[in-house]
């Protein structure tokens, strides 16, 4: 490489051998040539190895990492580890950018200096799903990116993250000495890390810019992990974020500023869960509530909420036992 990147793009892949190509020819063929691409093999059983292998061999820009299966979160840190440029963006392998994503959120990133600029997401459909109920389902989500519009322009950023931003980390550009400063990295051994992220970064930032430009693709398919989340017990893992989101929090902030947000927030996600996991977790849903409210923020709302979640899940317990 001739110059020094201004932008790291950090992609896992993993079997996404459909959609790799796709990804990144869109980042190869951004406008702003001055970047680093690190690709981070996830332990791929299909060719998306020998793709990254062709492209690599073609574009002195991209630097491959392989690592037996591990998972986004470690595959994510690799590429952290060894990124030189200032600034950072994650890109998923099987979405993809606007030809001019990076030169807009740069050019942003530079004259006006906020802590991170924010571009707006297009929701998109795979084939595959398109003319399905689940198809049309996933494409009435485009109102969680739309929830989260703002004209562009320069905000502060409020207490409340997740109330500005959605919790993903791949329509962001980060500061790099943020990054590094405070050691923030994705948590290893959790399913569920984009919301640990979102916190772990957004809590010493003060200002972001919005684009309100569609420059990331969000491409939802059958297989994805947000596809498959709810039906497994990694479902749960939300539970242990939201305990990580606590202490990290409390380790580099005044707690009390943030414990009835991040209570609300724990009861909603669990809530959410409740209505999707199987009868066989309801012990160990259980229990991950109790913990929390007992023992992490503890508080008279999250007390109560954990009372009337027992009731409910003794009842239904007792319903799944009765018919089983």
């Amino acid at each position: 490489m001739e110059t020094e990147p201004k932008i790291s793009v950090i992609i896992p892949v993993y079997n996404v051998e459909k959609y790799l190509r796709h990804c990144l020819d869109s980042v190869c063929n951004q406008t702003l040539h001055e970047i680093e691409i690190i690709c981070i093999n996830d332990g791929s059983t299909d060719a998306s190895l020998q793709i990254l292998s062709e492209y690599s061999a073609r574009d002195d820009r991209i630097t491959v990492l392989q690592q037996e299966n591990s998972g986004m979160a470690i595959a994510r840190n690799a590429g952290l580890s060894i990124a030189r440029a200032d600034y950072i963006m994650f890109v998923d392998s099987d979405d993809y950018l606007a030809l001019n994503a990076l030169e807009i959120l740069y050019t942003k990133m530079i004259e006006y200096k906020p802590d991170v600029v924010v571009c707006h997401v297009q929701n998109v459909i795979d084939e595959t799903l398109a003319s399905t109920e689940k198809g049309k389902s996933l494409a009435a989500s485009q109102n969680w990116f739309e929830s989260k519009r703002l004209a562009s322009g320069l905000y502060p950023v409020a207490l409340n993250k997740k109330a500005q931003f959605v919790s993903v980390p791949w329509n962001k550009l980060y500061k790099h000495d943020i990054i590094r400063k405070y050691n923030i990295t994705f948590p290893p051994k959790l399913n569920q890390e984009d919301e640990f992220w979102l916190w772990a970064y957004m809590i010493h930032c003060k200002t972001f810019y919005f684009v309100d430009e569609k420059l990331y693709y969000y491409v939802r398919r059958i297989g994805s992990v947000m596809d498959t989340l709810y039906s497994t017990p990694i479902a749960l893992d939300i539970f242990d974020q939201c305990k990580n989101i606590y202490e990290n929090t409390k380790r580099f902030t005044n707690i009390i500023q943030y414990k009835d947000i991040l209570a609300q927030d724990f009861i909603a996600q669990s809530n959410s869960r409740k209505k999707r996991i199987s009868p066989s977790l309801y012990p160990q849903f259980l229990e991950k509530i109790r913990e929390y409210a007992l023992y992490v923020n503890a508080s008279y709302c999250t007390f109560e909420f954990y009372k009337q979640i027992k009731q409910q899940i003794g009842n239904k317990i007792a319903e799944h036992n009765n018919h089983s």
